[in-house]
């Protein structure tokens, strides 16, 4: 099993759509808007670290999405 704590950076104006989308993927088991360097926090559980870049390739073509960074838990 793999965790990852995923940090999104959205467009100005574009967090509440962006995190309607990133909640409906089916490996994200939370994700809250935060205030600080980056607006959403994802926390993701998937069955082996082959899936984390399509999870993550499909975060980056959520619309208003610039930019993420990811934190494996160990």
């Amino acid at each position: 099993m793999v965790e990852l704590h995923i940090l999104v950076d959205t467009g100005p104006g574009e967090m509440w759509e962006a995190i309607k989308q990133i909640q409906n993927f089916k490996e994200i088991t939370k994700a809250q808007l935060v205030m600080g360097p980056y607006d959403i926090i994802a926390l993701a559980r998937l069955k082996s670290i082959n899936g984390v870049k399509r999870l993550l390739d499909e975060i980056h073509a959520v619309r208003g999405v610039t930019h993420t960074e990811t934190c494996m838990v160990m």
